[in-house]
Protein backbone atom coordinates (compact mmCIF):
# COMPACT_ATOMS: atom_id res chain seq x y z
CA UNK A 1 0.00 0.00 0.00
CA UNK A 2 0.97 3.68 -0.82
CA UNK A 3 0.60 6.44 1.40
CA UNK A 4 1.06 9.58 0.40
CA UNK A 5 2.20 8.39 -3.26
CA UNK A 6 5.55 6.38 -1.59
CA UNK A 7 6.18 2.51 -1.04
CA UNK A 8 7.09 1.53 2.19
CA UNK A 9 10.28 0.58 1.01
CA UNK A 10 10.97 4.35 0.03
CA UNK A 11 10.24 5.70 3.67
CA UNK A 12 12.95 3.91 4.72
CA UNK A 13 17.20 5.03 4.86
CA UNK A 14 19.51 3.58 2.21
CA UNK A 15 21.89 1.89 3.55
CA UNK A 16 25.26 3.63 2.13
CA UNK A 17 28.34 1.09 1.83
CA UNK A 18 32.14 2.99 2.26
CA UNK A 19 32.73 3.94 -1.23
CA UNK A 20 36.12 1.82 -0.28
CA UNK A 21 33.65 -1.22 -0.85
CA UNK A 22 31.79 -0.07 -2.96
CA UNK A 23 34.47 -0.14 -5.59
CA UNK A 24 35.35 -3.59 -6.13
CA UNK A 25 37.68 -3.72 -2.90
CA UNK A 26 35.71 -5.76 -1.33
CA UNK A 27 37.65 -8.50 -2.28
CA UNK A 28 41.17 -7.33 -0.89
CA UNK A 29 40.18 -6.35 2.38
CA UNK A 30 39.10 -10.23 2.64
CA UNK A 31 42.47 -11.18 1.65
CA UNK A 32 44.07 -8.63 3.85
CA UNK A 33 42.05 -10.66 6.60
CA UNK A 34 43.20 -14.04 5.66
CA UNK A 35 46.92 -12.65 5.54
CA UNK A 36 46.42 -11.63 9.07
CA UNK A 37 45.03 -15.00 10.08
CA UNK A 38 47.57 -16.77 8.26
CA UNK A 39 50.31 -14.56 10.07
CA UNK A 40 48.44 -15.24 13.75
CA UNK A 41 48.42 -18.86 13.13
CA UNK A 42 52.26 -19.07 11.72
CA UNK A 43 54.59 -21.22 14.57
CA UNK A 44 55.76 -18.50 17.14
CA UNK A 45 59.42 -19.06 15.64
CA UNK A 46 57.95 -18.59 11.49
CA UNK A 47 56.31 -15.25 12.97
CA UNK A 48 59.29 -13.94 14.11
CA UNK A 49 61.37 -14.48 10.98
CA UNK A 50 58.26 -12.66 9.20
CA UNK A 51 58.08 -9.63 11.04
CA UNK A 52 61.99 -9.38 10.90
CA UNK A 53 61.81 -9.81 6.34
CA UNK A 54 59.48 -6.81 6.69
CA UNK A 55 60.79 -4.74 9.38
CA UNK A 56 64.77 -4.83 8.55
CA UNK A 57 64.64 -4.19 4.76
CA UNK A 58 64.20 -0.46 4.97
CA UNK A 59 66.55 -0.15 7.89
CA UNK A 60 68.74 -1.98 6.04
CA UNK A 61 68.51 0.12 3.04
CA UNK A 62 69.28 3.27 4.74
CA UNK A 63 72.03 1.81 6.81
CA UNK A 64 73.80 0.86 3.49
CA UNK A 65 72.94 4.33 2.19
CA UNK A 66 74.49 6.17 4.89
CA UNK A 67 77.08 4.36 7.03
CA UNK A 68 78.39 1.40 4.02
CA UNK A 69 77.90 -2.39 3.91
CA UNK A 70 80.87 -3.25 5.99
CA UNK A 71 79.56 -1.19 9.01
CA UNK A 72 75.80 -1.97 8.25
CA UNK A 73 76.68 -5.66 7.92
CA UNK A 74 78.76 -5.09 11.51
CA UNK A 75 75.38 -3.72 13.28
CA UNK A 76 73.33 -6.22 11.76
CA UNK A 77 75.53 -9.12 13.22
CA UNK A 78 75.81 -7.65 16.76
CA UNK A 79 72.22 -7.15 16.73
CA UNK A 80 71.65 -10.73 15.64
CA UNK A 81 74.22 -12.54 17.88
CA UNK A 82 72.29 -10.66 21.00
CA UNK A 83 69.82 -13.72 21.01
CA UNK A 84 69.53 -16.80 19.74
CA UNK A 85 65.87 -18.54 18.54
CA UNK A 86 66.08 -21.90 17.92
CA UNK A 87 63.46 -22.99 15.19
CA UNK A 88 61.51 -25.65 16.23
CA UNK A 89 62.41 -27.49 12.63
CA UNK A 90 65.98 -28.70 13.93
CA UNK A 91 67.67 -29.38 11.46
CA UNK A 92 70.15 -26.45 9.76
CA UNK A 93 68.36 -27.10 5.77
CA UNK A 94 65.29 -26.93 7.35
CA UNK A 95 65.27 -23.62 8.57
CA UNK A 96 67.33 -22.23 5.98
CA UNK A 97 64.73 -23.45 3.53
CA UNK A 98 62.15 -21.89 5.96
CA UNK A 99 63.49 -18.16 6.42
CA UNK A 100 64.09 -18.12 2.29
CA UNK A 101 60.72 -19.29 1.84
CA UNK A 102 59.27 -16.78 4.55
CA UNK A 103 61.28 -14.05 3.13
CA UNK A 104 59.84 -14.64 -0.22
CA UNK A 105 56.13 -14.65 0.82
CA UNK A 106 57.24 -11.42 2.60
CA UNK A 107 57.97 -9.67 -0.79
CA UNK A 108 55.37 -11.28 -2.96
CA UNK A 109 52.53 -10.38 -0.57
CA UNK A 110 53.78 -6.75 0.86
CA UNK A 111 56.61 -5.65 -1.60
CA UNK A 112 58.88 -5.43 1.03
CA UNK A 113 62.63 -6.96 -0.03
CA UNK A 114 65.08 -4.42 -1.76
CA UNK A 115 67.47 -5.41 -3.96
CA UNK A 116 69.36 -8.59 -3.97
CA UNK A 117 71.98 -7.30 -1.34
CA UNK A 118 69.80 -5.87 0.81
CA UNK A 119 68.10 -9.44 0.63
CA UNK A 120 70.47 -10.76 1.62
CA UNK A 121 71.87 -9.07 4.49
CA UNK A 122 68.43 -9.30 5.79
CA UNK A 123 68.32 -12.83 5.51
CA UNK A 124 72.00 -13.39 6.98
CA UNK A 125 70.78 -11.43 9.98
CA UNK A 126 67.33 -13.61 10.57
CA UNK A 127 69.50 -16.65 9.51
CA UNK A 128 72.11 -15.55 12.41
CA UNK A 129 69.60 -15.31 15.02
CA UNK A 130 68.75 -18.72 14.57
CA UNK A 131 71.88 -19.87 15.28
CA UNK A 132 73.06 -20.53 11.11
CA UNK A 133 76.55 -18.86 10.13
CA UNK A 134 76.34 -18.00 6.42
CA UNK A 135 78.74 -15.86 3.94
CA UNK A 136 77.72 -13.17 1.89
CA UNK A 137 79.04 -13.11 -1.60
CA UNK A 138 79.22 -10.72 -4.41
CA UNK A 139 80.01 -11.61 -7.99
CA UNK A 140 80.08 -9.54 -11.30
CA UNK A 141 79.48 -10.18 -14.61
CA UNK A 142 79.82 -8.48 -17.50
CA UNK A 143 76.45 -7.92 -19.29
CA UNK A 144 76.76 -6.60 -23.16
CA UNK A 145 79.43 -3.51 -22.12
CA UNK A 146 78.79 -2.65 -18.55
CA UNK A 147 79.78 -4.75 -15.28
CA UNK A 148 76.72 -6.47 -13.60
CA UNK A 149 77.00 -7.01 -9.88
CA UNK A 150 75.01 -9.47 -7.86
CA UNK A 151 75.33 -10.94 -4.03
CA UNK A 152 73.97 -13.99 -2.37
CA UNK A 153 74.57 -15.99 0.86
CA UNK A 154 76.24 -19.57 0.80
CA UNK A 155 75.49 -21.69 3.68
CA UNK A 156 78.63 -24.43 3.57
CA UNK A 157 79.58 -23.04 -0.41
CA UNK A 158 76.36 -24.03 -0.99
CA UNK A 159 73.82 -21.04 -2.47
CA UNK A 160 70.63 -20.14 -0.39
CA UNK A 161 68.58 -17.76 -2.01
CA UNK A 162 70.06 -18.59 -5.36
CA UNK A 163 69.87 -21.27 -7.61
CA UNK A 164 73.36 -22.53 -8.11
CA UNK A 165 73.16 -22.19 -11.89
CA UNK A 166 72.64 -18.12 -11.11
CA UNK A 167 75.74 -18.21 -9.36
CA UNK A 168 78.07 -20.10 -11.21
CA UNK A 169 77.17 -17.05 -14.21
CA UNK A 170 79.16 -14.61 -11.76
CA UNK A 171 82.56 -14.27 -10.71
CA UNK A 172 83.31 -14.08 -7.06
CA UNK A 173 84.96 -10.90 -5.93
CA UNK A 174 86.43 -11.71 -2.86
CA UNK A 175 86.98 -8.27 -1.13
CA UNK A 176 83.69 -7.77 -0.73
CA UNK A 177 84.44 -5.30 2.06
CA UNK A 178 86.69 -3.15 -0.46
CA UNK A 179 83.00 -2.50 -2.25
CA UNK A 180 82.12 -0.22 0.93
CA UNK A 181 80.41 2.82 -0.14
CA UNK A 182 79.96 5.63 0.82
CA UNK A 183 83.24 6.01 0.78
CA UNK A 184 85.17 6.99 4.47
Amino acid sequence: MERGGLSPEASLPKVVRPASLQSGQKHSVIMNFRKIRTFWRMDPCKRRMALQAIILPPGVRWGVALLGVARTSALLSAWSSGRVYKSQEGEPSGVLRQAVRVQQVVKASLGVGGTCLIRSLVLQAILQRQGIPTDLRIGIRKQGELPEGHAWLEYQRSPINESPEQVATYTVFDGAAALDFPPK
